[in-house]
């Protein structure tokens, strides 16, 4: 399944056994009973997919950017140790421009009440080394994070893997810089880039700075020190669904997975040597 020093393409990829589909479907409907106005009934297929990459029973698992999310108080009511490392007025101020019921603050309460260990920091500045043994940590993810960062995250990457357990993975997630639609655009001479006004108005923007592709993520396995590891595409995430009828997008979307240099989002795993 790894191939050494390079990537292969994979329509579905995880390095865990134990999928835990059916106790984060249950706990869904645990958390919308109890907050039907804040939490849905059921995880989307993106959660669904990142809570079979990052879930290891019992273990740790770090989020890096992880923000206020519903699945981390989720995976933390399941049995896992749970740590968020981000800005979290970052992802208050969005819940504030949303339809979200809340401001935060009581998805801050439950998570915290759930177990989840909330750490505000830059994520540019974290050593992961300071909060964590070498080699304890089970599970790291981060998804739609490192787009948003406007410094290297080379210091918190090499930390990761450092506090990465044998056995571990580390599982990264981006939007793709160059996927589909995107070419699309450029050739009708639209640009790829977030319209302007979102970043001139902006007080202070926390918005895309630089999203990636195949060769960035393969490059940043290299310089990372990973001789094995996956890189494969997902189109939840972007306009894929939302630019296309239903029937043409899901057509499209599993066309697609067999190319993930064309996918909307981009996901880099690396799984750790037990040895």
């Amino acid at each position: 399944m790894h191939t050494k020093g390079r990537s292969i393409n994979m329509t579905t990829s995880t390095l865990t056994s134990d999928d835990p589909t059916d106790e984060v479907n249950e706990m869904y409907r645990v958390w919308h009973e109890r907050r039907p106005d804040l939490y849905p009934d059921r995880p989307g297929d993106m959660d669904s997919e990142r809570a079979r990459h990052v879930f290891a029973r019992g273990g740790t698992l770090i989020d890096l950017g992880g923000g206020l999310s519903m699945l981390n108080g989720v995976l933390a009511e399941l049995g896992m140790v749970v740590w968020v490392f981000d800005i979290f007025e970052y992802d208050i101020g969005w819940l504030e421009g949303s339809d979200v019921a809340d401001t935060g603050d009581d998805r801050r309460a439950d998570l915290e009440r759930a177990g989840v260990k909330l750490i505000n920091c830059d994520l540019v500045d974290l050593d992961l080394g300071d909060h964590f043994v070498e080699g304890s940590v089970e599970s790291i993810g981060s998804f739609h994070c490192l787009e948003h960062l406007h410094h290297s995250p080379v210091t918190m990457l090499r930390s990761a893997i450092r506090v990465l357990a044998p056995g571990g993975t580390l599982t990264l997630e981006v939007p793709n810089a160059i996927n589909l639609l995107k070419r699309v655009d450029v050739l009708r001479g639209r640009s790829n880039y977030i319209d302007g006004w979102t970043f001139f108005d902006a007080e202070r923007y926390t918005g895309h700075v630089r999203e990636y592709d195949v060769a960035d993520l393969k490059g940043l396995a290299e310089r990372l020190g990973i001789e094995e590891y996956r890189i494969w595409g997902e189109n939840w995430y972007g306009t894929l669904y939302a630019r296309l009828p239903k029937l043409a997008a899901r057509v499209l979307d599993r066309a697609l997975r067999s190319r993930p240099g064309l996918c909307g989002s981009l996901f880099l795993q690396f799984g750790k040597p037990s040895s």
